[in-house]
């Protein structure tokens, strides 16, 4: 899945605001990102595309 920063306060030399990162997993009500090793809050971040597992394949979800 994939998410945009849409607060970046106190993590600006960590984060960009509007930056898209891929979660690596999702924990404890935060974000584990692809790249970091720390997780971060998921009120900093909008889903951008969520995905779906039909079959065995990952397929975007449509809204």
């Amino acid at each position: 899945m994939k998410v945009r920063c849409i607060d970046s306060l106190f993590q600006t030399d960590v984060l960009v605001e509007g930056g898209e990162y891929e979660v690596r997993a999702d924990r404890d009500d935060c974000y584990i990102l692809s790249g970091f090793d720390k997780g971060f809050s998921k009120k900093r971040f909008e889903i951008v595309s969520p995905t779906v597992e039909l079959g065995g394949r990952l397929a975007a979800a449509r809204h």
